[in-house]
């Protein structure tokens, strides 16, 4: 166990501060702060020295907690409004010699000395101006853990003059402390760290989980061109390619939340493959080819436009989840035609998995690769039929992964693929040979044989967790006397023979159980 300072100087002078490495340390002080203030107390941030490091996390003694001090009419005072015809973004002094040399002074930084305040300072020690106005609450807290991450993050001491005025100074662009800084963390940082206590985040919760998830937060546009190096300094021209490369990604929303990008399987998408699996053979016994996957054979029936009936590859007969889900599909499918005008069911020949080695820590993706448009169409009958009709010849790479793929490693894909001259295979020997030619170390594994073993696994577990949700819901349930039964395949328990020992003379039976015996025994049932 050891001090908050001694713990930033050696890993300072070590490694430094990823962003998760920062918040792996600050997280768990900040869960701190959020209970303390649950209970109307307060943290004891004002003395960073009250901080302990145990491993890598941040903590302090549940004793050191203390109650609110408040002097709400001294804060107003000093934090006093002003003009609102402008915005003042910051007070400095010039003092020049007789040699005409000219010194800035920043008077948003208080000195060592100072014992009052009479207008928003930042003070080095980790503290806020609010502690010598003798006032204490959640918002000053907030103040107190935005300098802590700060800290963290920038790899600066803050009881150093230097560092703090070092800090000041870039919190405006906080990448030049930290260039692999994620671009929310920094906003949340220059947030906490305001010396207006109206500009604060005053839901730390909130923030809380918000960091948690820093990934998936989206970023203002000044942050975004702020973390861009020598953008500050670049031409006009050079100015404007740069805003409309950044406005380029922002259309494809390049974030872990883009399904292009990232893939999630959800209720309104399907594992063709994964859902003609036959559950009840051993995997021993299961062929490759009573697996839909895609093979030259299943491309030509594509290619041809003409309608493929899924009924014949998939397992409806153990998979009884399938109706339901490709109905839903088709109806949703239906609804967006109508509604913007073209079709955006796709389906996916095959999938990228790949990380981003240029980000630290790495980021694995698993992206859909070649999107082929079609529409799902239900026949109706004894046996439902479900018809898959290709819309296109065609295979469009997905956009997200190309315009990825362009601006972080230099690598063209083709947008389109044509399904008549071209497969899969083919694609992955162009990629492979572009991944090659810049990084020989890197490789790209084509998966064309099923995994069964996999395959079986996950359908099991994709049908058991249906059967949880039908018996949770109760589906199909009907009820006999205090007997409950199902036929539906979903919730399948039907109804059961009950032997009932009942002696009204020993007393082992109530009267009302005895009348449900006699009732069902002159149903036919025991």
């Amino acid at each position: 166990m050891t001090t908050f300072l001694d713990f930033l100087r050696e890993r300072t002078e070590s490694s430094g501060f990823s962003t998760e490495d920062a918040l792996a340390s600050f997280l768990p002080l900040m869960r701190q702060a959020i209970a303390a203030h649950a209970t109307e107390q307060v943290a004891p941030l004002d003395n960073i020295n009250k901080l302990r490091v145990e491993g890598v996390q941040l903590w302090f003694e549940e004793t050191h907690l203390r109650q609110p001090l408040l002097s709400t009419s001294k804060v107003k005072k000093i934090q006093r409004p002003r003009a609102r015809a402008v915005e003042l973004v910051g007070e400095s002094r010039a003092a020049t010699d007789v040699d005409d040399e000219r010194e800035w002074h920043d008077l948003s930084i208080g000195s060592r000395d100072l014992t009052e305040v009479e207008h928003p300072v930042y003070i080095a020690g980790y503290i806020a101006w609010e502690h010598l106005a003798e006032h204490h609450d959640p918002l000053t807290d907030v103040f107190c853990l935005g300098m802590i991450l700060g800290s963290l993050i920038s790899g600066l001491d803050f009881s150093v003059d230097d560092d703090l005025e070092s800090f000041v100074r870039s919190r405006d662009n906080l990448f030049k402390l930290n260039p692999d800084l994620h671009p929310f963390v920094a906003r949340a940082i220059v947030q906490m760290t305001e010396l207006d206590r109206d500009r604060r985040p005053q839901d730390l919760a909130a923030l809380f989980r918000a960091l948690q998830n820093y990934r998936d937060q989206t970023v203002s546009f000044e942050i975004e061109m702020a973390r861009i190096s020598g953008f500050e300094t670049r031409d006009i021209k050079g100015k404007q390619q740069v805003v409309l490369a950044k406005l380029q990604e922002r259309l494809f929303e390049i974030s872990r939340r883009n399904r292009l990008l990232n893939f999630k399987p959800t209720s309104l998408s399907i594992d063709l493959t994964q859902s003609s699996v036959p559950l009840s053979f051993d995997i021993q016994h299961i062929r490759p080819n009573q697996i839909l996957t895609w093979t030259p054979k299943f491309q030509k029936k594509i290619a041809k436009g003409g309608s493929v009936s899924l009924n014949s590859y998939l397992n409806f007969r153990e998979a009884i989840y399938l109706p339901g889900t490709l109905g839903r599909i088709a109806t949703e499918a239906r609804r967006d035609e109508k509604e913007f005008g073209f079709a955006q069911l796709r389906l996916v020949a095959c999938f990228l998995r790949w990380t981003n080695l240029k980000e630290t820590p790495h980021e694995s993706y698993d992206s859909p690769l070649l999107l082929i448009p079609v529409r799902l169409r239900k026949k109706k009958g004894v046996t439902d039929i479900f018809e898959l009709q290709p819309l296109s010849d065609d295979a469009e790479v997905n956009p997200v992964i190309r315009h990825q793929f362009r601006q972080l490693f230099g690598i063209t894909l083709p947008e389109r693929v044509d399904l008549n001259e071209s497969s899969p295979e083919e694609l992955w020997r162009f990629l492979e040979d572009q991944i090659r030619c810049t990084e020989p170390g890197v490789t790209l594994e084509l998966v064309d044989k099923p995994r069964i073993e996999i395959l079986h696994d996950k359908a099991r577990r994709r049908l058991e967790q249906y059967r949880r949700k039908a018996r949770v819901a109760g589906r199909g349930v009907r009820r006999f006397l205090d007997l409950d039964y199902s036929y539906d395949p979903a919730n399948y328990h039907p109804a059961r023979v009950e032997i009932v020992f009942c002696s009204r003379e020993a007393g082992r039976c109530s009267p009302a159980r005895y009348s449900q015996y006699q009732a069902a025994s002159e149903n036919g049932a025991a």
